[in-house]
């Protein structure tokens, strides 16, 4: 299923920023599908027992409803973003970690 998603939804840019953990946030995502649509804002935490991330897509709450901006409405979206997204995070924490060291 996996290749079929990465025919359709082909990731040509993706930039992880790291910031201070607050709370399990850790970074934001932004990312471009297939040259021309531009995703910005998605939020990276550390899961609970620290193995992996979760991914939070942008939304805005007022006193009594949540409006999503965007989100995967699929299972197999979701998990696909949610892998290339893990990759990137984990791919730019190893370079901070690095630099660190060095």
């Amino acid at each position: 299923m996996e290749n079929k998603l990465e025919d359709t939804y082909k990731i040509t840019e993706i930039y992880f920023t790291h910031i201070k953990p607050i709370k399990g946030l850790i970074g934001f995502v932004s990312l471009v599908i297939n040259e021309n649509l531009f995703f910005g804002g998605i939020a990276v935490y550390t899961k609970l027992d620290k193995k992996g991330y979760r991914i939070s897509y942008p939304f805005r709450k007022t006193s009594n409803t949540t409006f999503n901006y965007y989100h995967p409405i699929t299972k197999d979206l979701s998990a696909y973003f949610e892998n290339i997204i893990t990759k990137e995070v984990e791919r730019q924490m190893i370079l901070v970690a690095r630099d660190f060291i060095a």
